[in-house]
């Protein structure tokens, strides 16, 4: 009998595993973490406001016409390792009902002044929360690590593109890191202008 649960032992183990392939036993610690994963307790749950321009007089649309998808601030760089929860972008204004909106934040890579592949992590708010003269912010589930010396693009986007229902966001001069763009909806550059938006820009803790 003995030997019988000594050879029903090995044959439960993995053959791969026994051998030390690193592959399986990734598989099996679900402790293995990787950027927008939480490690030694930092999370989103509580985020940490790291950067902040508060100042600008004009304003953008957001997804107002059909010439461009995406609005925001490109060509951020952190100048530090961030692990990157979300944002602030302060509503200039809304015109007519976007109630029935959703509204997406979110971060990308670019490829000079366009954005490249898909979101590297993004959140939703309802058009309900969108007001004018306000704050509005967005939290990942989960950070996403961003690194000094790379350019990265902080965008919104409505679910509707809706010229009389949108909302715009206000940038001005000097602050953060960045440029205030929009882009098509095929990630192409449609503006590029000096400055940057109204944002806050929130780190894992």
């Amino acid at each position: 009998m003995k030997l019988k649960s000594l050879t029903l032992l090995f044959l439960l183990i993995p053959l791969s595993l026994w051998a030390g392939n690193p592959q399986e036993l990734a598989r099996m610690n679900v402790g293995i973490v990787g950027s927008g994963a939480a490690a030694g307790g930092i999370t989103c749950s509580s985020p940490n406001m790291y950067a902040s321009f508060d100042q600008g007089t004009d304003a953008e649309y957001v997804s107002a016409n059909d010439s461009y998808a995406y609005a925001g601030t490109g060509l951020y760089d952190p100048g530090a390792t961030r692990n990157f929860c979300g944002f602030d972008v302060y509503i200039y204004n809304v015109s007519g009902n976007v109630s029935g909106y959703t509204y997406t934040f979110g971060l990308w890579n670019m490829l000079g002044n366009n954005l490249t592949g898909s979101y590297l992590a993004s959140c939703t708010v309802p058009g309900t929360s969108m007001a004018g003269d306000t704050w509005v912010g967005c939290r990942f589930t989960n950070y996403y690590t961003i690194y000094s010396g790379t350019n990265y693009a902080l965008t919104i986007k409505s679910s509707v593109i809706d010229d009389p229902n949108y909302v715009r966001i206000t940038y001005g001069v000097g602050g953060l890191s960045g440029n205030d763009m929009t882009w098509l909806p095929d990630l192409t550059v449609f503006m590029n202008t000096s400055g940057d938006d109204r944002l806050k820009l929130y780190e894992a803790q």
